[in-house]
């Protein structure tokens, strides 16, 4: 499954912090920020801009993110803390239909 490690805390507490893994074979840096924003861009060239924009809250079951693409279209991430960080659920599309994974977005304090 991805591994996603995390590369910079972005607060003390909580799960705020840039992550770097692999995902349907490309190389991608997420970016959850301090005040609820979740960015997602290319690992190899993070300064061309977001890939998906959206928001993310935590959740009873761990961390969900809902991110748009370039048409608009909403897409919810589910994942759940782990002891490491975090392990990517599911994904449910625009039209309502869920994809389970076994990613993890594995947290690291450096």
């Amino acid at each position: 499954s991805p591994q996603f490690a995390k590369k910079k805390a972005l607060a003390d507490k909580g799960p705020a912090g840039v992550y770097v893994g692999e995902f349907d074979g490309e190389q991608l840096q997420v970016e959850l920020a301090a005040k609820g924003g979740f960015f997602v861009r290319s690992a190899e060239d993070p300064d061309e801009g977001e890939i998906y924009t959206g928001k993310w809250k935590l959740t009873d079951k761990g961390l969900n993110a809902t991110i748009t693409n370039d048409e608009g279209g909403a897409t919810i991430l589910r994942m759940r803390v782990t002891d490491a960080g975090f392990a990517l659920v599911s994904t449910v599309n625009a039209e309502g239909e869920e994809k389970y994974f076994e990613a993890r977005l594995k947290r690291v304090n450096k």
